[in-house]
């Protein structure tokens, strides 16, 4: 039985996925572009 069922979901996983997936990733840095700080990329931020 539990090899019945975990066959299944085998197969309907791979039914569902079909073809191939891909995505593009997206990675953004921020960082100080003008200023003192550009060289080092040190962010001051005063937090109350």
């Amino acid at each position: 039985m539990k090899k019945l069922l975990f066959s299944a979901a085998i197969v309907a996983s791979l039914a569902t996925s079909g073809g191939t997936a891909r995505a593009d990733v997206l990675i953004g840095v921020a960082g100080p572009v003008t200023g003192p700080n550009v060289a080092f990329g040190a962010i001051d931020i005063e937090r109350d």
